[in-house]
């Protein structure tokens, strides 16, 4: 092909996506991976739209060979680092990050991007060290300065408090994203500072101001947002998913799931300490192999299950080969492995049906310290209902019926692993786990905190230390500033026509 063409392939990709047909969009992309023309710069562009379809790993490759056409650009160096990282790769992240800050010293990004790679390795004081270098270099870098909060490496004195609150003034970038996205997670760092300075009321009111910077400019309907959710659960049905042929028969994967800040990273890394659990990661391989369903609409789903009518095991075997297809470039070819995406709830039907081997766990937590967690902690990407307390209530109530439906449909296929439960009684809640996935109980697992192994969100200084009881009732003091949540969590559920259980805080 000309270069021309391949330029027409890009075009392509990108408007199939912007016309909402992203499976198009992703075989394009492939495509051009395996093709693998002289693109140059032009593999940036194919990165983001293969990052738009979920598919980290074509993202990486293509990230990947723009570094390679351009070995000195920052901006391509950087992006590399960070889907490495993304994909599991944290060695090659760690390398390239390093070789970054040698050839840019004073680039304040380079070193928060470095920082974060190796917090997740577990390298705590070199990491601690790189977040302090950017906030040096650029005092409004928020990002910097919530990975040094989050890690635990900010002191609470008055000084540290006006260095940070002095950066909000300093923050600057080109992009209007950008610059929100800084300003919000430098207020999450202060708000930090004053919880861990028993400083409620100040706490939740950076929480406050920092969530407006990155939520929505207007309050989503509550109807409209329950009407789309509705809507899926019900395309996604009894009639559509179930006596469709066997599916793809492997038992590889052990899915982890429920709503963030329950437990799912410990989860995870209880599953990975056995030894015949190769690794585990928040993937999206789900969404990309479910891509030719989307947006889960009836029609998309009908016109599927007739085009793979043939297929062999039926229509889901299909998405169930390409899940693994996926899985395998992430985690191999052997051994189990446990994929524990956030955005799997609403669509979990779709794996039940192709994965008929498969297990589900679904972390669950109470109410008060899930919405607590989640409104205080900054999530860089896709969760923007954690923004707003009522959103978090209306998402938990969705999540809960998405529960309820998947498990009328497959009975038995799910464990629900209540977090309080799992810290209060770990070896028997351990034992139950390891049962239910057809695992030996394997006394590594009841060490899982000695693992080394990398962890990709900030749970990582959590899971490297014993379960212990949660007692803790340090929630309680937000208390008062969470009623906008309980009072919509009370009344949510029937949006869902669903009579959902009454909150237990």
């Amino acid at each position: 092909m000309t270069d021309n063409q391949f330029d027409n392939q890009i075009n392509a990709a990108r408007q199939a996506f912007a016309q909402g047909r992203p499976e198009e969009a992703f075989q394009v992309c492939r495509g051009l991976l395996a093709a693998n023309p002289p693109l140059g710069e032009a593999w940036g562009v194919v990165s983001d739209i293969a990052l738009e379809c979920h598919d980290f790993f074509g993202a990486f490759d293509a990230r990947r060979r723009q570094l390679a056409a351009q070995p000195r650009s920052l901006d391509a160096g950087n992006k590399t680092a960070s889907l490495a990282a993304e994909c599991g790769r944290f060695e090659t992240a760690k390398h390239l990050a390093a070789q970054l800050s040698e050839q840019a010293p004073d680039n304040p990004v380079i070193h928060n991007t470095y920082g974060w790679i190796l917090g997740a390795l577990g390298e705590f004081e070199a990491s601690e060290r790189e977040y302090r270098r950017a906030t040096e270099l650029k005092p409004g870098l928020g990002g910097a300065w919530y990975g040094l909060s989050r890690h635990g490496f900010l002191p609470t004195d008055d000084q540290t408090l006006a260095r940070m609150k002095a950066g909000v003034g300093e923050v600057e970038d080109d992009d209007p994203q950008a610059r929100l996205h800084a300003l919000g997670t430098l207020h999450f760092a202060i708000a930090d500072t004053h919880r861990r300075r028993g400083e409620i009321d100040d706490a939740f009111a950076w929480y406050m101001k920092g969530a407006e910077y990155c939520g929505p400019a207007a309050p989503p309907d509550a109807e409209k947002h329950f009407q789309k959710f509705r809507a899926m659960r019900d395309a996604l049905n009894a009639d559509r998913l179930l006596g469709k042929g066997e599916g793809h028969r492997t038992d590889r994967p052990i899915f982890v799931t429920g709503m963030p800040r329950t437990g799912t990273t410990l989860m995870q890394q209880i599953l990975t300490a056995h030894p015949d659990v190769t690794e585990g990661a928040e993937a999206s391989h789900l969404h990309t192999a479910a891509l030719p369903i989307w947006p889960y609409s009836p029609e998309r789903i009908d016109a599927y299950l007739a085009a793979s009518a043939n297929q062999p095991g039926g229509p889901w075997a299909r998405a169930g080969r390409a899940f693994m297809a996926l899985s395998s470039e992430r985690f191999g070819n052997t051994g189990r492995f446990v994929d524990k995406n956030l955005g799997n709830p609403t669509i979990l039907g779709v794996a039940l049906a192709a994965l008929p081997d498969a297990k589900f766990i679904w972390m669950r937590r109470k109410p008060g310290p899930t919405a607590l967690s989640n409104f205080t902690h900054f999530f860089s990407r896709g969760l923007w209902w954690t923004w707003r307390l009522e959103d978090i209530a209306l998402q938990m109530r969705a999540y809960e019926a998405f529960l309820a439906h998947w498990q009328t449909l497959f009975p038995d296929r799910i464990l629900v692993v209540d977090y309080e439960e799992l810290t209060e009684d770990p070896d028997g809640q351990i034992d139950r786990i390891l049962d239910y996935c057809g695992l030996s109980r394997d006394p590594a697992v009841k060490n899982f905190h000695e693992q080394e192994s990398a962890v990709a969100t900030f749970s990582v200084a959590q899971v490297r230390q014993p379960i212990r009881a949660d007692k803790s009732e340090s929630w309680r003091a937000f208390e008062a500033h969470l009623k906008p949540f309980f009072d919509t969590y009370e009344t949510a559920g029937a949006l869902f026509g669903e009579n959902l259980d009454a909150p237990s805080r």
